[in-house]
């Protein structure tokens, strides 16, 4: 089972290109996540946003793949997709090691088009995905289409009640995304003509973005070109927000982070 998707998918090569097929596509995975506020652990390491869409579905919080805010009123957790998507499920896995599981409840999930941080009113819900008033249960991982899918680039998980948040993973799911358009912009026939901090051989640009991707857990992958001629897969540490100068290339395609 290939990174991030629900039912399947594969990767062939056919005249230098990669086909996916998948069904449904977790598009919040290792995207940028923001939380009311951060819950602190007594070596004063933070339970910050990101390990709720890290992609590893441990439900102790011990193991530190756990989201955990403070006792706050709301309280939330925001992912920005990067773009805008049709939210069609979401998948939760609650926390399982202590009776703290219960805190996974009355919450709701809504969806926006802009930030809702920038609102003059961020309790107003977005489009709404889902509600729950029952608790999950302990270490569950519950899927849940959405009432009506809902299109928007944030989705938020907030609960209106004062306690502490705490979930382990939060899954986004989608249709309508591939590998490639959930997280890479592509200039097609050109070159970043710099020395890659890390080279491998691939055998299609799929295989290559996926191997970026999973590099991102000890270093950053941001940048690759993809040599079609000798399936060089080739990666770079890159500010996404500046489009650096490239050159042309027909054997190559560069791919950059959105």
């Amino acid at each position: 089972m290939a990174l991030g998707y629900l039912t399947f998918a594969f990767c062939v090569t056919y005249l230098q290109t990669c086909l996916v097929l998948a069904d449904l596509y977790n598009v919040a995975l290792y995207k940028p996540s923001y939380q009311s506020s951060d819950f602190l652990d007594r070596n004063n390491l933070s339970f910050w946003a990101a390990l709720a869409n890290d992609g590893n579905l441990d439900y102790n919080l011990d193991n530190r793949h756990c989201q955990h805010t403070l006792e706050d009123q709301p309280g939330w957790w925001m992912v920005d997709l990067r773009g805008v998507y049709t939210v069609e499920q979401i998948i939760i896995t609650n926390r399982g090691d202590d009776s703290s599981y219960l805190r996974t409840q009355n919450y709701q999930i809504d969806v926006f088009q802009t930030d809702p941080r920038l609102s003059s009113n961020f309790q107003a819900a977005g489009v709404v995905c889902y509600i729950r008033v029952e608790p999950l249960g302990q270490g569950e991982t519950y899927t849940r289409n959405c009432t009506t899918p809902a299109v928007g680039r944030f989705v938020r998980f907030i609960r209106y009640t004062k306690d502490y948040m705490n979930v382990c993973e939060i899954q986004v799911m989608s249709s309508q995304a591939t590998i490639q358009e959930n997280y890479f912009s592509v200039r097609k026939n050109y070159l970043l003509p710099q020395t890659p901090y890390y080279t491998t051989h691939a055998g299609c640009s799929y295989t290559c973005i996926t191997q970026c991707l999973q590099r991102r857990d000890n270093e950053t992958c941001t940048a690759l070109n993809w040599i079609r001629t000798s399936n060089e897969c080739q990666m770079f540490k890159l500010d996404p927000r500046f489009m650096p100068m490239l050159q042309s290339d027909l054997t190559s395609d560069f791919y950059m982070e959105k």
